[in-house]
């Protein structure tokens, strides 16, 4: 049955789990806005929120904009950071006298009260970029919000100590508790004309959520995969009894490099260099290893077949919450 017709079937205005932002939808990370509304009020330059691809940030920022602006403040959002820093004067045009270049913008600016920037997708700026960015906010009554994956703290310990050494809050995303999970799926349903959780029982909506480890966008799509697949059984209801491990079609075309690597993320969370360690084999050395298993983990994290947290100053990695599902594996931490 076309998805379509599943929607029409329930008597639903459009298919409420879909992936658009709804920042009027938003479940949870209370202490997540609070933490980041402090940091506006404190008037801190910088502050970053980190958390992977799918947990909320942007929902997040786009509710802050809405909901929770300070009294006194202009807020912007980015949905990407520029590139080229030349950028930068096109998106504070309308916060500056005159056509002034990046050297004297920051004698330039003419805001009443206080300007805070959201930057989303944080983590995909160049460094020459966010460089630029710090010395005009080091000029100007400017407040900025960092949003991106572990990858951006990452950046800010590395090579970018002038603007870390400003940052005055982190705040990390955390995944919904299974009452929050189940708050987010009623919410989306009665958005579009359904009642409660229907058709889910309360058991599906927890092996949804543990299968998605709390990620708000797994859950939203594993509700949208296990609805299709009952109705195409010909089943009213999604019962926890109808739940298979989920069919791992997003694993199919991998290479056999990363069937490997996926294989061994299966028997628990391993870091970049264990994993070329096991894999060794594969390649001509261990530098090879080393270089290629990284690159492999970039790919499968972007692709949300992997997730990652941070280790001291590294990395370890293991299945995602979507894997997991479809090959019915809980993995054990790492010690």
């Amino acid at each position: 049955m076309e998805y379509g017709k599943v929607t029409q079937a329930l008597g639903w205005r459009a298919n409420p789990f879909s992936v658009a932002i709804e920042p009027g939808l938003l479940v949870g990370f209370q202490s997540e806005a609070s933490a980041i509304m402090d940091s506006l009020e404190r008037g801190d330059k910088f502050s970053l929120l980190i958390g992977p691809s799918g947990s909320g940030k942007t929902t997040l920022l786009k509710h802050l904009m809405v909901s929770k602006a300070p009294s006194g403040f202009k807020m912007l959002y980015l949905p990407k950071p520029p590139k080229d820093p030349q950028d930068w004067l096109g998106i504070f045009k309308g916060f500056v006298q005159g056509e002034p270049s990046l050297y004297t913008i920051g004698e330039s600016f003419s805001i009443e009260g206080k300007l805070c920037i959201f930057v989303d997708e944080a983590h995909e700026a160049s460094r020459e970029s966010l460089e630029w960015l710090r010395s005009i906010v080091d000029q100007v009554n400017i407040c900025v919000v960092l949003a991106g994956t572990q990858e951006l703290e990452a950046l800010f310990t590395g090579s970018l100590a002038s603007i870390a050494s400003r940052v005055t809050a982190k705040v990390p995303v955390s995944s919904l508790s299974p009452a929050e999970s189940r708050e987010l799926v009623k919410k989306r349903i009665e958005s579009c004309g359904g009642k409660d959780i229907q058709p889910f029982t309360s058991e599906a909506i927890g092996h949804i959520h543990s299968a998605a480890s709390g990620v708000p966008r797994e859950v939203l799509k594993l509700c949208g995969v296990y609805l299709e697949k009952a109705f195409n059984s010909g089943m009213s209801t999604v019962d926890i009894k109808f739940l298979p491990a989920e069919q791992a079609g997003n694993v199919q075309g991998l290479s056999k490099k990363q069937k490997a690597i996926l294989a061994k993320l299966g028997e628990g969370e391993l870091s970049p260099s264990a994993l070329a360690e096991l894999l060794e084999g594969y390649y001509k050395d261990g530098q090879t290893a080393n270089r290629a298993v990284n690159n492999i983990l970039k790919r499968l994290l972007e692709q949300g077949l992997v997730e990652r947290r941070q280790v001291g100053k590294g990395f370890a990695y293991s299945l995602s919450g979507r894997v997991r599902a479809a090959v019915a594996i809980q993995p054990a931490k790492a010690a």
